[in-house]
């Protein structure tokens, strides 16, 4: 799935469901965060927030992973 795609799939309502099933497919994918953190950007409020809805269940799941994939520096626990 690329960006374009995210953005159809999220441009109508969504609920808890397809969130958690897009969440799975972008883990999958091992889609690009950067990406992602771009479409929260979207002049779309609604389509920015479910952006922001798929980013924070993407972090939920998988948090040393998404981290680690946004290029950020991890700080020791």
């Amino acid at each position: 799935m690329d960006q374009a795609e995210l953005v159809k799939q999220i441009a109508a309502n969504i609920g808890k469901v397809k969130v958690l099933h897009l969440t799975k497919i972008l883990n999958e994918q091992k889609f690009n965060l950067r990406d992602l953190v771009a479409i929260t950007f979207h002049p779309d409020k609604d389509i920015a927030f479910r952006a922001a809805w798929l980013l924070e269940n993407v972090f939920l799941q998988k948090p040393e992973e998404a981290l680690a994939a946004t290029g950020l520096p991890v700080s020791g626990h």
